[in-house]
């Protein structure tokens, strides 16, 4: 392989990274999406860890992913607070949101005017198994399922 040809390699590894968006180390929680969260009724709780840092009331919410962002209500005063339906349904169709991909979000604002999630989102193809498994109580937040 020619310098030239190594360089431009490299140039081109640089340009792909640069689209990589790293954690910040701020809160996040993770999901492996499961049909609750992609079909029909197409809701997505959140974590209790992630609940006890944001507002206890409607807050208006940003989900932000690659150079795009989608607005959602935080329904903070819920007993189980989750992305309101509609619009996360629209961030799930967008995207090309399925079954068994994951999705990490990073919580980069929150006051009680706005709330900022950056998403990463992973495409992955798990076997049948395992995500009818994570659709069940045993497979949870609170229960993890560990891949060795």
């Amino acid at each position: 392989m020619s310098k030239e040809n190594v360089t431009k390699a490299s140039e081109q590894v640089l340009k792909e990274e640069e689209d990589i968006p790293y954690l910040s180390g701020k809160p996040r929680f993770d999901v492996i999406l499961s049909k609750s969260n992609v079909e029909p009724i197409a809701q997505l709780r959140i974590p209790i860890r992630i609940v006890q840092l944001l507002p206890r009331a409607s807050t208006p919410a940003v989900i932000k992913y690659r150079n795009k962002a989608w607005e959602v209500l935080y329904p903070g005063h819920t007993q189980t607070p989750r992305f309101s339906t509609a619009e996360w349904r629209l961030f799930v169709k967008e995207n090309g949101l399925q079954v068994g991909d994951a999705c990490v979000f990073e919580l980069m604002k929150c006051s009680a005017e706005v709330i900022e999630f950056k998403v990463m989102i992973l495409r992955c193809d798990l076997p049948l198994e395992l995500i009818d498994y994570l659709n069940t109580k045993e497979g949870s937040e609170d229960n993890p399922v560990e891949i060795d």
